[in-house]
This record gives structure tokens, sequence and C-alpha cells, in this order.
């Protein structure tokens, strides 16, 4: 039976002629992008492929990565990082088997194994020891790191979803791409994760002998919101750059391959053909009712299966034998694609009396025959979107696909609770038991699964992943849930709280029924954080009047001091922390160190610095090392513009200590690192540009891109790469059109640092249009109002605070957090409420 790249390559000329003529450029002096953008099934991948065979050009190899994902994945989203990793897979399956010149991630790992020891961190020298367990935990986890086995074998790190897999498969690929001409055609785009989206929008940027297109499947011609933005930053390629929205075959093509596939004398009816999606799958489908001996005798009977092919499908799909249907619900139930051996096991399981001679029958028919699944190494995978759809859609599917589910739950089950994090794709079980459990609402599997795997989530790259399951599941059915209900959206919202997905956090303690004291305070801070401050206030009132020890009492006191701040009433944020500092009752907490911290949201540049390390000393002598770092952090930069520079670099150095271990605080690390640095005598633009493009892979939120973007637009200025740094200028005003923060006040210094690139750049008139910007849309800050109006020449006299910083042709920006840090929420978990 026919494949949709069986057929005749026709009426594509025209595309494959514009793909080629992008390829054939000069090579080297720009990257080439193009989405290739359709409806499912109307031929962007038999398009690539063919592009693949006849590119003509002779140095120029294609690495085509199907992400191997089972089509319609529903609710289920995939962690950031995995298209990352499926580009690196490809890369070293390439590297193992073709003849290409670049090395297998194996080898890789092997050249930076003493990176990779460097790597550990520091702070879990001090979280582990000094028990004789621990010490061999962290000898064991050196090994792994200098000789790749274990959790850095190129095996686990292509299916982990840790921080240290992504990063390192980013690397490897990225080291790839930089030193060989390749062609990387991404397909099921739609599906991209954030992560590997901003990834590959970088190398388009950065490496200049890669050829990217995208395969991005849309029903409406148009891009996913979050997708949309990402992609952006491309058309800044100009000529290079090209969105080629795919059309159906015309009617005279489609009648050609279905007399050449299906019936001969056929003739289409111009009813029939506008009435069809382009969908070829419809072409399959066709060949293979003849193929079981069903006569095409009408252009009725083709018009219902080009004009409704999901009902064609469903006809078939049911159909199927028991068996056949039992392994296409499995692998529907399996968001990624599937292990044969997993596979094996759960139809095993469905049904005993299955021999293997009789599954490994039906799995070719269903792959030779039938086209409904694809096999790639070893693993199995729905053949396309449209299949997947169908499947959903047939009633004698539904009891198979939750037997399915069932029966891999139990399976992952078994391995994640008694492999003990050692099996190669241990991440991966971790996420499909979690997503199994929500789908078979399994109660206690979930919970037992939040309890016992909450180390390894903290450490994942995308920790919102298991986040978002949770959220589904208990929005999905609450009752079901009732009895754990709050302590699974407790557990989930600390997971959101701690990356700052504070939209998520505040959706999920919204649903709690019983808030403690530690769910109420952390909700209030989330609020505080998107702008909700009526409603942290009314939080905070609650804990106040419900709070039976002083802990409760100061944390209320805070936000209403933090809210104070936020909202810019100065003098009363001023009055309630000055008057929780000075409560003899709040004397011995550890919690008093966020009051001085909360300064720095009411005290200009130089007046907050004080109470900052005031913080650092109380969460020190407290043992909260998070919070102390994250002060640290903060403290380092602002003294740097005092011309501290040696302390600030001394500062800064300790907190990454503690922060570095940390994916979520990583890029307010690496950016305030760059800071420090911008602000002293002789700044090394490399360093910062290194430290600064590292900062952007962990970013999460639009306040922290442009904050990192201005500082490396001025790295690329102190190295007179002014095309660079107006590139950056050009991201921040695409952000800044469209972006997702409260605070305008950044405006200020946003403008300033781009219009001195756009100025240099070459272009005065427009970088004066940027100063005025910022009095368009927001009044001078309350805070620093002087320096500002001296940046912006309305004034000529400075105080001496700010001379230092002004003295800097630039204002490098710093990141920092107001709120209440999980490790000082973690105080008040056991604490009952009135």
């Amino acid at each position: 039976m026919i494949s949709i790249n069986d057929l005749e390559f026709i009426n594509r000329g025209t595309e494959l002629a514009l793909l080629k003529n992008y390829l054939l450029r000069e090579r080297g002096a720009m990257p080439a992008a193009i989405i290739i953008r359709s409806p499912p099934g109307v031929g962007k991948s038999r398009l690539t492929d063919q592009l693949s065979l006849s590119s003509g050009v002779a140095d120029l190899a294609f690495c085509i990565v199907d992400p191997e994902i089972q089509g319609n994945t529903g609710s289920a989203r995939l962690h950031d990082g995995f298209f990352i990793q499926r580009c690196a897979e490809r890369l070293d399956s390439m590297a193992a088997s073709a003849d290409v010149p670049w090395a297998t991630l194996k080898k890789f790992l092997k050249s930076r194994k003493l990176k990779t020891a460097r790597e550990k961190k520091r702070s879990d020298l001090i979280d582990e020891l000094p028990s004789p367990r621990s010490v061999y935990k962290i000898a064991l986890d050196y090994a792994s790191r200098l000789f790749s086995f274990g959790n850095f074998s190129s095996e686990k790190l292509l299916s982990s979803d840790s921080s240290d897999a992504v990063r390192i498969c980013e690397e490897y690929a990225e080291s790839i791409l930089e030193s060989y001409s390749i062609a990387l055609v991404i397909r099921e785009a739609q599906y991209c994760d954030h992560r590997s989206l901003r990834a590959l929008v970088r190398w388009t940027e950065s490496v200049h002998r890669l050829d990217l297109l995208i395969e991005y499947t849309s029903h409406n011609c148009e891009f996913e919101h979050g997708h949309q933005k990402l992609l952006y930053p491309l058309t800044a390629l100009g000529r290079y750059f090209y969105v080629l929205d795919l059309v159906r075959l015309d009617a005279g093509h489609l009648e050609h391959l279905i007399r050449m596939n299906v019936r001969s004398d056929f003739a289409i009816e111009a009813k029939t053909y506008m009435s069809w999606n382009g969908n070829l799958r419809s072409l399959i489908e066709m060949q293979f009712q003849v193929l079981v001996g069903h006569k095409i005798a009408s252009p009725q009977q083709v018009g219902e299966v080009l004009c409704d092919l999901t009902k064609t499908l469903e006809t078939h799909i049911a159909s199927l034998s028991p068996l056949l249907r039992i392994i296409l619900a499995t692998c529907s139930a399996h968001v990624e694609s599937i292990a044969g051996s997993v596979l094996v096991d759960t139809v095993v399981s469905i049904s005993p009396a299955t021999s293997p001679l009789l599954l490994e029958r039906a799995l070719s028919e269903l792959i030779e025959t039938h086209r409904f699944i694809i096999v790639r190494d070893g693993t199995y995978r729905i053949h396309n979107e449209t299949v997947a759809d169908a499947l959903h859609g047939v009633a004698e599917i539904q009891p198979l696909l939750a037997a399915a589910e069932k029966a891999l739950r139990e399976y992952y089950s078994k391995l994640v609770f008694d492999s003990k994090f050692e099996g190669i794709g241990m991440a991966a079980a971790v996420r499909q038991f979690f997503r199994l459990c929500a789908r078979t609402k399994d109660v206690v599997g979930l919970f037992r699964a939040t309890e016992a795997l909450s180390k390894e989530i903290a450490g994942a790259q995308d920790p919102c992943l298991y986040v978002e399951v949770i959220s589904s599941a208990v929005i999905a059915d609450s009752n079901l849930y009732a009895e754990s209900n709050d302590g699974l959206l407790r557990w989930a919202a600390l997971l959101a709280y701690d990356v700052g997905n504070f939209v998520q956090t505040d959706k999920l303690l919204s649903r709690v029924l019983s808030p403690d004291a530690m769910s109420l305070a952390m909700h209030a801070c989330a609020l505080s954080e998107t702008g909700g401050h009526d409603q942290a206030l009314q939080i905070a009132e609650e804990l106040r009047q419900r709070a039976t020890q002083d802990d409760t009492r100061l944390v209320a006191d805070l936000l209403e001091g933090l809210i104070a701040g936020c909202r810019g009433d100065q003098e009363h944020a001023r009055f309630r922390l000055l008057t929780a500092i000075n409560n003899p009752s709040y004397a011995n907490s550890p919690l008093l160190g966020y009051a001085y911290r909360f300064f720095e949201s009411i005290e200009g540049y130089a007046g907050c610095i004080d109470y900052l390390n005031r913080s650092i000393a109380w969460f020190g002598k407290f043992g909260l090392q998070r919070s102390k770092a994250l002060s640290q952090a903060a403290t380092a930069v602002l003294t740097a513009r005092m011309g501290k520079i040696a302390e600030a670099r001394l500062m800064i150095g300790e907190a990454a200590q503690i922060l570095e271990a940390k994916p979520s605080s990583r890029h307010l690390l690496l950016n305030n690192m760059a800071a420090v640095d911008l602000l002293s005598d002789e700044p090394e633009p490399d360093t910062c540009k290194q430290l600064l493009g590292e900062a952007l892979r962990y970013v999460r939120d639009d306040f922290s891109e442009v904050t990192i973007l201005s500082n490396l637009s001025l790295a690329h200025w102190v190295a007179n790469e002014f095309e660079q740094a107006q590139d950056c200028v050009e991201k921040i005003l695409q952000i800044l059109g469209d972006h997702d923060f409260a605070d305008q006040e950044i405006y200020w210094p946003l403008c300033f640092n781009a219009a001195l690139v756009i100025k240099d750049a070459g272009f005065p008139a427009r970088a004066q249009e940027l100063l005025k910007l910022p009095s368009e849309r927001v009044q001078l800050p309350k805070m620093n109002q002087e320096y500002w109006a001296f940046r912006y020449g309305e004034n000529v006299l400075l105080e001496n605070q700010y001379c230092f910083l002004a003295s800097r042709p630039y204002h490098p920006l710093y990141l920092s957090t107001w709120l209440i840090e999980s490790d000082g929420l973690s105080l008040l978990k056991q604490e009952p409420l009135q």
C-alpha cells in the first residue's frame, strides 16, 4: 500500500524552486529561515523530503527532526527543551550511521568531561555532606560526569528533562551547527516547546552556516500566539526569511493522482474538488479500499472520502480486529513515541492471550497495510495528526484507550518506584506516570508521586509540566480528588511559585478549600506579582485576623508594606516595614529579613543598600540560603553602581554558589553578574555576551527578557558591534508592543540604553524618538527621580550617590525578587489558623 511519500511528486515545482533558491544563495552570507505552514496532510513533509533529495547543494547535509509524538497530544504538552533534545538525537543518529563528519554525542561528552565535572553544583556539596551515603553519591556523580554513564550517559541525556540534560544537548547541537553546513528541518513545530523555539531562533541569528526549515501545521494558517512572539525576530533576516503557506493541489493534479493510484478512468467534479480540504491521506484511504476489494465506481464514492476523511478513517478503524485496535489505543495513550518493549508489555497485559508472533504480524499490518503507525529506531507512534484525531471519535477505541492508560500507568509505576531513578528512560517514565495518573484519575498514585518525586521534579528543566498535569486533573474532576484536593493543589502551586509562574500559582491556590497560613501567604505574594493588589491585601488581612503565631502576623505586615511599595505609596510602605522591624514580637523571626529586603521597593539606589545588607545577614543567621543569595544578587549590582566593583563581584560570586543550582533563578544570576561587569572601568564584553546569552536560555517572562536584552545590547555596544546591538533593541521594542508585565517605569532605562545604541548605529533621529517614548507612557519614576531627570537632560544637578552610575554612558539593568521565597514560606507550613 502507498504512503504519502510514495505519491508522485507533482504540482509543487514552484514551491520546490523557491526553497532551492534559498539554499543555493551565497553560502555563509546569512542563514535562511523558512516556515512551511498548512493544514494537516497537505504535503509539507513530502516537499522537504523532495528538497533533501534534489537540493543541488553538494556540501549541505539535511538533518530532518521528527519529534516522534503521537499526533494529537490533547492537553498534555511537551517539556521545555524536548525539541532541542530531538535535534541532538537526530544529529547523533546521523553521526553514528551516516557518512557525516561530525562527532557522536558520546564523543562530544568525552571531549567536555572536565567541564561537565566542573559544572557539579557547589551547593550540592553543602546540601549533602557529611553522611557516608551522601559522600558516595557525590563521588558517583563526579564519576558519571567524567566517564559519561548513569545520568550523564548519552542515552539518559537525550531522554531526561533535567536542566543539565537539556543544556548539554543544546551545546552539542549548537557545536555541530556552527561547524558544518546543515539544513535543519523541524517537523510538527506546532507542538514545539518555547525553550526549543527560542534556541532555533537564536541559531538562525548566530549560525551563518545553518538553513532552518520549519513545518508548522495550522488549520487557519496562523501561528499560536506564544509561537508568533518567539518567531518574530526571524523577520530581521529580511529576504532570507519566508513563510510559505502551502495550498492544496489543484484539481487537475488531484485527478491525476487518483487515476494513478485508485481508478484510471476517474474524472473529478468541481463540487467534489471544492469540498476537499487538501489532505493527501484521502488518497491512501481510497487506495486501501481498492486493496481490500471495495470497488470505487462513482465520483460520489470518491467525494465521500475527500469530503469527510475523518468519518472514513473512523469507519476504517472500527473495522479493525480487536488486537489492532488495542495497539492503536496503546500508542495513542502514550504522548511521546512508545518503545517497542513498553508497547509489547502493555498489549500483553491487556490481552494476555496475544503471542509474540501474533503481535509482530499485527504491528506489521498496522505499519504496512493500514499506514496507521510509524516505527523508527525501535519506537512506535501514530502516523499523523489526522489519524490521531480520528481515533478519538471511534466508540470501540474508548474502552481500549482507558485500559491502555491503566496498563501503562502500572508499568511506569513499577519502573519509577522500584528502579530508584537509575534507568535510562526514567525521566520519561516520571512524565508519563504523572500524565497517566491524571488521565486515569488515580488519586493515590498521583499523591504518592508528589510525595516521592518532588526532589527529582524540582530539578527538571520544566517543572511547570507537572504543575499543569495536577491542575488539569483537579479542575476536570474536583469531586474525585476531594480528600487529596488541597494537598495536590498546594504541591503544584509551590512548584509554579518557585519557577515564577504566578498566574498558575493564583489559579491553583484559588481552588484550595481549606488554605493554611503558607498557602494564603503564597497566594498573596503571587497576586502582588500579577497586579492583583486588592485581593492580596484582603488575604493579608485574613492572615492577620486568623493568625495564631507571630510569624503569620509578620507576613501580613510584610504583604501590606510590599503592596504599598508596588503601588507607589512609599510613605505607607516605609511606615509598615519600619513598624515590623521595631516590633519586639518579631525580633527573633527569620522572616524579618524580608522586611529589610522590601525597602528596595521604596528607597533609592543608595538608600536601600544598607537594608539589603541587613537582609543578607538576617537570612544567613537563620539559614535561609536561597533568600540570602537572592538578596546578594540584587545588592551586588547596587553596590557596583556606587563604584565598589570588587565588593560587588565578591558578593555575586557568593550568591552564585546557591543560585546556580536553581534553574528558575539562573537567568537572574547571570544577568546580574553581567550587570556588575558592565559597571566596571574595563568591562569584558565577550564575558558579558556569554553570560547574557546563557541567561536568555532560561528566561520565561517578558520583563526578564527585555532586561537581559538591554544589557546584551550594551555588551555588543562596548564591543563596537553596533549591528548586533541594534538587533537586541529591535527585539526589545517588539516585546514592548505586546508584553505581559505591569511595571511601566522600566521604559526609562530601556529607552535610554536603546537610544545610545541606535544613535551610534547611525540613526540619531530615531534615537531622539526613543528618548521621547517613556514620557509618553509613564511619569518619571518616584524613586531616583533626580537621576532620571539628569539622564534625560531635564536638569544638570545630581546628588553624589548617583555620580558613579551617571559617569557610565549607559545604565545596566538588574533583576531582583520582591516576594517571600518558598524557604521563608515553609516556616508557616505547620501553623494552624483560627
